[in-house]
């Protein structure tokens, strides 16, 4: 006996005939290792099928159809890591079934690496609002990175640990100039104030439309340049509604103090603020022109840059979300998923057709085999060659007429089954045509019988 095959002899009630079946692990994490090398990724229930084909037909179609009952194999559900070890679970996938249940949700150690990427990009969007939202001030900010850089999700995965630090790191520089900008205008009111509570120059004997004589010169061209040095920082976080505000103050100061700001000053933020809006544009359309190419790659069934862009996406709104807002961004992600959804679907449903032409033209074989048998048998005698060749293809035919049992269209009926599922059409249309795919192969095997039982009634295969 080899050294992972293993003869268990249990005595749950549930057990049946899988009791005395030797399980060999050894087989089935080598059927899965090909798997997933020929395809470079697996779904969950194509993992399942990878693995139950270490076992015969009729003890893989009931361990698949307990897999499926369970909810172990369903495409885009996600799987806690102890929940084959509920007792219910326990019950279902006794001793080494237990193993081998295991390694059919959970695959091989360190395979699967698209998917873990997916559970990346789900935890990096989950933190990354909640660092975002929460993150008020500094003291917060802190104890909020703390707990989420040492989540148990997330301080195994170096990577991630790194993109949730960048966020940390450009929230806390948002909250320094945040920080700064309120002690300046702390500084500003309090020089207003003052300036309020001195008392009045003597008004002078002719006065102007815009008088300035509560402020001197420099005390205008300070506050321009107060204003002129916010409007810079919004422009450069893309914050269109505050940089508006800005110019606005700063057109409002030249309109109360011409004398001491030039129109042409005002003009140059004008151009600026003009400038900073076409910027804004441009941003936007290469936005939208990155979810097009997003889209399309996942409608090609490139899931690796199709990630990569929702990734992308994520970051542009956690750095600026003045550019992409949130509605926005998960407007454009759900018409990436939905796209990439639509392409499994699609190729779900190729490789149903693809596996039914494959048993047809593998019934239809045999068919053909005993249908050539019957008419050389007529007309050569036993002797000759092309009846022993016709002989040989003849009963290689029969042992597997026999093999196709009832068993074997079980199986095959849940392996089509599993595919369907991963259609996902609501119609019924594709469950109808595997039923109809199951009578049709079901009757092609009765008429082969019939010509088998035929050839022994006229003894042509006696020889």
């Amino acid at each position: 006996m080899r050294r992972n095959s293993i003869e268990p002899r249990y005595e749950t009630p549930n057990a049946g005939r899988w009791g005395c079946m030797p399980i060999d692990i050894e087989v089935a994490e080598c059927a899965l290792r090909r798997a997933f090398a020929g395809d470079g990724e697996l779904a969950p229930s194509r993992a399942a099928r990878a693995v139950a084909r270490a076992l015969p037909r009729g003890p893989a179609a009931d361990f698949l159809r307990r897999l499926r009952g369970l909810g172990l194999v369903r495409t885009g559900d996600r799987v806690e890591s102890d929940v084959l070890d509920t007792p219910a679970l326990r019950d279902a996938f006794p001793g080494c079934w237990g193993m081998l249940a295991r390694l059919a949700v959970f695959g091989l150690p360190g395979q699967g690496q698209s998917f873990d990427k997916k559970h990346r990009d789900v935890l990096f969007q989950r933190f990354s609002s909640e660092i975002m939202r929460e993150g008020v001030d500094l003291p917060r900010l802190q104890r909020i990175a703390q707990r989420v850089l040492g989540h148990r999700d997330v301080a195994p995965d170096a990577v991630l640990v790194a993109m949730l630090r960048s966020i940390v790191t450009q929230k806390e520089a948002e909250l320094r100039v945040h920080q700064q900008q309120l002690h300046q205008q702390q500084h500003d009111q309090q020089v207003q104030q003052a300036q309020q509570s001195a008392p009045a120059p003597a008004a002078p004997t002719t006065t102007t439309p815009h008088s300035t004589v509560f402020f001197t010169r420099d005390q205008v061209r300070g506050m321009l340049q107060r204003q002129a040095q916010k409007f810079e920082d919004h422009t450069s976080q893309y914050e269109e509604l505050a940089a508006e505000n800005c110019l606005r103050a700063i057109e409002e100061l030249g309109r109360k103090y011409p004398v001491h700001i030039e129109s042409a000053a005002i003009q140059r933020y004008r151009e600026a603020h003009q400038a900073f809006l076409q910027r804004c544009a441009e941003w936007r359309q290469a936005i939208e022109g990155l979810a097009e190419r997003g889209e399309a790659a996942a409608a090609a069934g490139d899931e690796r840059t199709a990630a990569w862009v929702i990734r992308r996406l994520h970051a542009i709104h956690a750095l600026r979300p003045g550019l992409l807002s949130e509605p926005r961004l998960d407007a454009l992600c759900k018409k990436i998923q939905q796209a990439e959804d639509s392409t499994e679907e699609r190729e779900a449903a190729e490789e149903l057709i693809a596996r039914e032409k494959e048993i047809a033209a593998e019934v239809r074989g045999l068919a053909q085999a005993v249908r050539r048998f019957r008419s050389v048998a007529r007309q050569h005698p036993p002797e000759s060659e092309e009846f022993k060749a016709a002989a040989d293809d003849y009963r290689a035919a029969v042992r597997d007429v026999h093999a196709h049992d009832q068993e074997w269209l079980t199986s095959i009926f849940m392996e089509l089954e599993d595919l369907v599922s991963e259609v996902h059409d609501g119609s019924g249309q594709a469950e109808s045509q595997i039923n109809t795919f199951i009578d049709h192969v079901r009757t092609a095997l009765i008429r082969i019988r019939d010509e088998i039982r035929a050839i022994h009634a006229e003894r042509l295969d006696q020889h």
